[in-house]
């Protein structure tokens, strides 16, 4: 293990729909863990086979970007969806993570819980109930005006870009956010142990 981390484990994963499309399934999941000086450690990729006539059975986008990406192609050489499954929970064991308790993080990464849930429902279980969604900070930037991640996220649609972009996102927000809250409590409790020093020091006023 180099160095402190997070303890958060970011998910990307490509689909082939939103989540609330039915028919929806799994393509590739990426997993990382992240070290306090915003790295990627250990990243981890695993594509899930899937058949070429249901790939080909999605919408006309998904099917245009996911055969300019390679994924289509790269389905075909896949592992079986509960052999993914099981690598992702061995990554998790791995790293010391425990059933239940790891606190998930991404872009939008709810509607890929939702995935998991339906596809993979052991590996969701590894989860715990509340995510970190990085979603959430641009979206509370639009809303107050605060300059915005203007970053493309993941581009070509693969899981390890993915997981960079994500990665990228959590780094700008915690810098617009995150790290001058920490610096003001910081400065509060300082102030206030300050303030609960004894006085004795002081001379007494002529």
């Amino acid at each position: 293990m180099s160095g402190p981390t997070f303890p958060i484990v970011l998910l990307d994963i490509e689909t082939t729909g939103l989540c609330w499309d039915e028919d929806s399934i799994v393509l590739e999941i990426g997993m990382s863990r992240v070290s306090t000086g915003f790295e990627l450690l250990n990243p981890e990729t695993w594509v899930v086979y899937q058949k070429y006539d249901v790939l080909f059975g999605s919408n006309p986008w998904i099917i245009k970007t996911h055969s300019n990406n390679g994924l289509f192609n790269a389905c075909r050489d896949g592992l079986r969806s509960s052999f993914v499954e099981e690598k992702c929970m061995q990554y998790l064991f791995k790293w010391g993570f425990e059933p239940g308790k790891v606190l998930v993080a991404g872009n939008s990464v709810w509607t890929d819980r939702v995935h998991l849930r339906r596809h993979m429902p052991a590996l969701e279980t590894w989860f715990f109930h509340r995510n970190m969604d990085f979603s959430v900070f641009k979206e509370t930037a639009k809303i107050f005006g605060i300059p915005e991640d203007k970053s493309d996220i993941g581009d070509d649609h693969r899981a390890r870009p993915g997981l960079d972009a994500a990665l990228d996102r959590f780094k700008f927000y915690y810098d617009k956010f995150i790290s001058p809250a920490l610096v003001y409590h910081l400065d509060q409790i300082e102030i206030a142990k300050v303030a609960r020093e004894p006085n004795d020091h002081l001379e007494d006023p002529v």
